[in-house]
């Protein structure tokens, strides 16, 4: 009996140690972990101005984020927004997925690139060069999103969405 019970400790434990660790979290990621938390926001398209409320959490195993948000809550029709990044593999780089209501859905990658966030995004099925998002960290409680068509990406931004951290 304890050359058996020896026998699958040491399989468990050799297994354990063939186990491959988990790979370094993705530059992206880590940057966007320090959004983690309630932040309330003041989005500007053009000359209108409406509020939104955003909800971001790690996933569970703590390798990609999620995030629940009412956009335009101060308007007579709200929209909410479920958002989940985590790491593509394949791309070798973090992905972003987004699903505004139930009529929209984009899609896309995100990579860090001098201290700054860049989202290059799309409607879903239409690839990732219809979008780009600027966003950074000014502070700790401060967080800025500028979006951009692509095309456009060097001019002004289409919807500047300037967050604050609730405390």
């Amino acid at each position: 009996m304890t050359t058996l019970v020896l026998l699958a400790l040491g399989h468990i434990l050799g297994h354990q140690a063939s186990t491959p660790a988990a790979p370094p979290l993705d530059p992206a990621i880590a940057y966007m972990g320090k959004i983690v938390g309630n932040w309330d926001a003041v989005a500007h398209a053009g000359k209108e101005a409406f509020k939104c409320h955003f909800t971001f959490a790690w996933n569970e195993d703590h390798r990609g984020l999620h995030a629940n948000a009412v956009i335009a809550m101060d308007s007579p029709h709200p929209m909410h927004s479920y958002t989940v990044i985590g790491y593509d593999q394949y791309a070798k780089a973090a992905y972003y997925m987004d699903a505004h209501d139930s009529d929209t859905l984009y899609a896309g990658h995100v990579y860090l690139e001098n201290n700054k966030l860049v989202f290059r995004f799309g409607n879903y099925g239409k690839g990732e060069k219809e979008f780009v998002s600027t966003e950074w960290f000014t502070d700790d409680n401060h967080y800025v999103s500028e979006i951009r068509q692509a095309a456009h990406q060097d001019g002004p931004a289409m919807i500047r969405v300037e967050l604050t951290r609730v405390k």
